[in-house]
C-alpha cells in the first residue's frame, strides 16, 4: 500500500508541476509582446493562469509532503524544481521580446515619399490585400484603410 501512495505522492507533483508551466504559457500569450517580470505580475494577467498557479502549488505541496518521510531534507528540491520549467519560459519568452524589438529597432522608419516601409510600396501592401471579383474571376487588390489612409 506504500508503493501506492508514492505513486500517487509523484503524480501529484508531477501534475502540479505541470499546471505551474501551463499558468507562465497563458501569461505569456496573454502579452506577447510585452516582457514578463520576475517578481510580480504581468501587465495581463488572466484569471485562469492565477488558478492554474494555485492547483499547480497546491499539488506540489502535497505531493512533497507526502513524500518528505521518504526523501527528507531532498523534498525541498522537488518544491525548488517545481519552478524551474516556468521561470526558463519567462526568460525564453522574454529574450523572444527583446529580440524582436532589437530586430524593429534596426529598420528605417518609413518614408512617406517611398509610399510604405523602407523596402518600398510592395512589403509595405503584401500582407493587406484582399480579394474581389472583377471582369476576369477573383483579383487581388490591396485592402482600403478605414484609418484615412
Amino acid at each position: 500500500m506504500e508503493h501506492v501512495a508514492t505513486t500517487a505522492a509523484w503524480l501529484s507533483a508531477i501534475i502540479g508541476v505541470g499546471l505551474l508551466t501551463w499558468s507562465v504559457v497563458v501569461v505569456s500569450r496573454a502579452n506577447a509582446g510585452d516582457e514578463l517580470p520576475y517578481w510580480t505580475n504581468a501587465a495581463r494577467t488572466p484569471r485562469r493562469s492565477m488558478g492554474l498557479r494555485v492547483a499547480g502549488v497546491a499539488l506540489v505541496i502535497l505531493g512533497t509532503g507526502l513524500l518528505s518521510p521518504t526523501l527528507s531534507y531532498w523534498a525541498v528540491a522537488i518544491v525548488v524544481g517545481a519552478f524551474l520549467p516556468g521561470i526558463a519560459l519567462m526568460i525564453w519568452h522574454n529574450q523572444a521580446v527583446s529580440r524582436m524589438r532589437r530586430r524593429d529597432a534596426g529598420r528605417m522608419p518609413a518614408s512617406p515619399l517611398a509610399g510604405g516601409t523602407a523596402r518600398g510600396p510592395a512589403a509595405s501592401r503584401a500582407g493587406e490585400r484582399r480579394e474581389s471579383e472583377g471582369n476576369f474571376g477573383v483579383m487581388l487588390e490591396p485592402a482600403r484603410r478605414s484609418d484615412g489612409d
